[in-house]
């Protein structure tokens, strides 16, 4: 049986790839669904039709957005054609290998091969559908972590050519794209150079090495950053959601400009206008827009008066305003159909999954209990250390997962003297305090404007975690005031709440 081609682009990256972007702060008509623009989902693993909230993410699934959401659409409008997408980012990952972190390095192959290794189950669905795909493009937004330590942004220019073409050289032997050369267009956007935290000192060194290889290698294309905007202090190194549309637009024109026309101005901008209703439509401007369409749909003739004060006029426009009525609180339920973005149907949502449950809180702002519910709708159980990261990460926290190991005769002598019993233990580390910032667009009225709480990450953890096992949570009370060696960054910080060896049941 001979398989339809189709355009297949991938998505990948670190945190603003990703998309740590609120939700809440898009339009209705923002969310979707997009016919056409199918994005393979990684929980139900199938293409499905883009959906903000339901299947846009692909490592943490908070209710947050990236800039698939005017991307994919875009590159719908642009090919006229069903068009499919392969998102796989994950936040934090640098170029080089950083212990305990998911990352793109060679040595780890965590990332560096995840995204073929999906690109090899998208291609394996395609052919049950009788497709096959046509790589056109790879979008990659990543660096921060790497502008982080010296010598990852000393190895950043080779490690990230290194990247680029073993993807290519990957998706060219197994067939999956029909660019000439197997040289498929990589576009990548500039690191924002304006970060407040003073860990991140080698920005530039990161963009220099983006620019190099974009003059340098074939199809290889770079765009600006720097304009768009970030999210509230505290967490200015992600794009909010204006700039995650924004950055949508930018990855769509700079491969339509070079890959798919000679020049940027024979792409025409209504390809890139993906939204519906006008964000902000107020009550009145939707009235006006039902009574002017009540207008012209009214019958022609002499009979039908076309004055404006007529009793006929006056009674579309009285109409117009329960149309509109309608169609606002139509547009508002979109944002109910999930609980990453409800709000009126929150407390229904919680009801349904059986929240809060038995896992404290002492700070249930509407936030919080989004993150709760997200939680729990997309618990699938797992016993690696990456489900428990990936658990805490959709309660708001960024943890890492450590296991330990008994002492041995074979032991380094600073080994710590764990007995036996410690092999049924694991570690959790995380942040001694996880602030969660009064939102714009997110938080309400009356909530405080920093919330910190642990007991729900310890609670959750503890019903997740396997039967046998006991976890151990270990919090940081200082962290480091400024920018040092990566070397002098290894040895463990002062610790809290690092309890006695577990006693387990004989």
């Amino acid at each position: 049986m001979s398989l339809k081609t189709v355009p297949l682009f991938v998505l990948s990256g670190q945190s603003n790839m990703e998309g740590r972007a609120a939700t809440s702060e898009l339009a209705a008509s923002r969310f979707g669904p997009y016919p056409g623009s199918k994005i393979w989902n990684v929980l139900t693993l199938q293409m499905e039709d883009l959906e903000i909230g339901v299947n846009n993410k692909s490592t943490n699934l908070l209710p947050t957005h990236g800039p698939e959401v005017t991307l994919c659409p875009s590159l719908r409008n642009l090919l006229s054609d069903v068009v499919y997408f392969s998102k796989l980012s994950s936040d934090g990952a640098p170029l080089s290998p950083l212990g305990g972190f998911q990352d793109f390095s060679e040595e780890s192959s965590q990332l560096f091969d995840g995204v073929t290794n999906q690109l090899g189950l998208v291609a394996a669905w395609m052919s049950t559908q009788g497709l096959a795909p046509d790589i056109r493009g790879i979008f990659f937004q990543q660096g921060e972590t790497d502008a982080a330590f010296d010598v990852f942004a000393e190895q950043y220019e080779l490690r990230l050519e290194l990247l680029i073409e073993t993807w290519r050289q990957v998706i060219d032997s197994a067939g999956w794209t029909t660019w000439p050369g197997g040289n498929v267009p990589f576009v990548m956007g500039r690191i924002h150079t304006d970060y407040a935290s003073p860990i991140v000192q080698f920005i530039d060194s990161i963009n220099e090495s983006k620019e190099a290889l974009a003059a340098r290698l074939e199809n290889v294309w770079l765009f600006e950053t720097d304009d768009l905007p970030t999210n509230p202090p505290g967490d200015e190194i992600h794009f909010n959601s204006e700039a995650q549309v924004e950055l949508g637009h930018r990855f769509a024109i700079t491969w339509a400009a070079n890959a798919f026309s000679e020049s940027a101005s024979e792409v025409e901008p209504e390809y890139f206008e993906t939204e519906g209703v006008a964000a902000g439509e107020t009550l009145e401007e939707r009235t006006k827009r039902f009574s002017d369409a009540g207008d012209k749909l009214l019958p022609q003739g002499h009979a039908w008066t076309s004055e404006r004060d007529s009793n006929l006029r006056k009674l579309v426009r009285g109409m117009a305003k329960a149309w509109a009525r309608v169609d606002e609180r139509a547009d508002a339920l979109l944002l109910e159909r999930s609980p990453a973005t409800a709000s009126e149907l929150l407390s229904d949502w919680e009801e349904v999954l059986g929240l809060p449950g038995p896992c404290p809180s002492r700070a249930p702002s509407d936030l919080l209990r989004r993150f709760a519910a997200v939680a729990r709708l997309s618990f699938q159980g797992g016993q690696s250390s990456q489900f428990f990261v990936e658990l805490a990460a959709r309660l708001g926290f960024e943890v890492t997962v450590n296991s330990i190991k008994p002492a041995t005769c074979i032991s380094e002598c600073e080994t710590p003297l764990y007995d036996a019993e410690w092999v049924f233990a694991f570690e959790v580390h995380a942040p001694e305090v996880t602030p969660f910032f009064f939102t714009a667009g997110t938080s309400t009225a009356g909530e405080r404007l920093v919330e910190v709480y642990t007991d729900a990450l310890e609670c959750e953890i503890d019903k997740a975690k396997p039967a046998h096992t006991v976890v151990h949570f270990r919090y940081d009370i200082d962290a480091a005031p400024e920018y040092a060696p990566w070397s002098e960054l290894r040895p463990s910080p002062t610790v809290i709440g690092f309890k006695h060896p577990p006693v387990l049941a004989n």
